[in-house]
């Protein structure tokens, strides 16, 4: 396996991402088709792209299929500032979800765009904004098991020392066991729960020295 690190990403890749939250196994590759959930996510996976390239870490094989991803934002307040009411992008986003593009569960879409525009900063430690945030962790049902998920988490660390950042953060669902022993594992420590989309959530933070 190459180490983890961030790629020039093609549409191609977009789309693989984008089928991952769906399905994440190498049938990704086959779901790539204009249903409203694959809308949904690829648009979030361009959101996050067109913010910063580096906000994307991959992990590929030897024969350069991605097998595992991270999206995390380096610094929340420019990421709000960049995805909030301040330009197009969210009202384009917005009418979509209100003509059904990408579905009509608007609880759901309500949710995730609180989480988007920051709904959490009560709980932490750092000044309101001042801190990362991991968005999303996926590995391939078969690559499990493997260390990539650690490998994707620590790439993600050394990306936020080399931009200066002091605190990251991640929310995982209650009931998920093994990410949150992962998280623990590299040094992130539960400091209470909140609500996204996904469903009720832990928020681990690690305080970078």
């Amino acid at each position: 396996m190459d180490k983890a690190r961030t790629d020039l990403l093609t549409a191609q890749d977009l789309d693989i991402i984008a089928s991952m939250h769906i399905k994440a196994s190498t049938a990704a590759a086959d779901l790539r088709e204009p249903g409203r959930q694959f809308r949904f996510f690829r648009d979030k996976v361009l959101l996050f792209h067109e913010f910063d390239p580096e906000s994307i870490v991959l992990k590929r094989n030897s024969s350069g299929e991605i097998c595992g991803i991270l999206i995390f934002t380096y610094c929340e307040r420019a990421f709000n500032e960049f995805a909030g009411p301040g330009h197009i992008r969210f009202y384009t986003r917005a009418i979509k979800a209100l003509l059904g593009f990408y579905g009509f569960n608007f609880k759901k879409f309500f949710t995730a765009a609180r989480s988007m525009t920051g709904s959490i900063e009560k709980s932490l430690s750092a000044p309101a904004g001042d801190f990362g945030k991991i968005w999303v962790l996926l590995v391939m049902e078969e690559c499990r098991n493997q260390g990539i998920a650690t490998e994707l988490i620590k790439g993600g660390i050394e990306l936020m020392r080399q931009k200066k950042g002091r605190t990251l953060i991640v929310t995982v669902k209650t009931d998920n066991v093994p990410a949150i022993r992962t998280y623990e594992k590299c040094g992130f420590k539960n400091i209470g729960t909140c609500e996204e989309s996904s469903g009720h959530s832990y928020i681990l933070q690690l305080d970078l020295p």
